[in-house]
């Protein structure tokens, strides 16, 4: 694409709608071949630091760039057997330790894009302005708390329920 910035907000939008499709897909076979239901995006804590940290700093082509070169190196890895060998190296703990902490990350993203809280001084402020409002913010919460109240009655596809009707 060649242009302005409406062309790289379509390219972005393009981009993201690719993630999301091989993700979505990769999870689906994950469950119907592998019978083992977990999420599969490839990178994800990864991506979610590129798109929030460093994209910002350069333009949307230097950033796939990134995700492209991280891909290789992931793939070197993976066939070489020294990601296998890390892996087996790091204590159960640590494990733990790192999937929580991807997993916050990627939940404050979630919180900062709801309006629950903002980036500031010095670390963090609630809110917009101090105050809770938006439909971002309804969404999420008439989201979460379906989520809970399914979980609690045990319904079979909580999750995805919760968050069909979210979207």
């Amino acid at each position: 694409l060649i242009g302005g910035a409406a062309d790289e907000r379509v390219a972005i939008a393009m981009v993201t709608a690719g993630t999301a499709l091989v993700a979505g897909l990769m999870t689906i076979a994950m469950g119907v071949f592998g019978r083992f239901p977990i999420g599969v995006a490839a990178g994800l804590g990864l991506n979610g630091y590129l798109a929030f940290t460093l994209a910002p700093q350069m333009t949307w082509a230097a950033a796939m760039g990134l995700v492209v070169l991280e891909g290789a190196v992931v793939l070197v890895l993976v066939l070489t057997g020294l990601r296998a060998a890390v892996f087996h190296s790091l204590p159960e703990s640590l494990k733990y330790a790192i999937g929580v902490g991807i997993g916050l990350f990627i939940t404050f993203i979630g919180l900062v894009n709801a309006g629950v809280v903002r980036p500031g001084s010095p670390v963090l402020s609630f809110g917009v302005d101090g105050q809770l409002r938006g439909w971002p913010l309804f969404t999420f919460v008439v989201g979460l708390l379906l989520t809970i109240v399914l979980m609690v009655r045990r319904v079979r596809g909580a999750l995805l329920i919760g968050l069909v009707v979210a979207a």
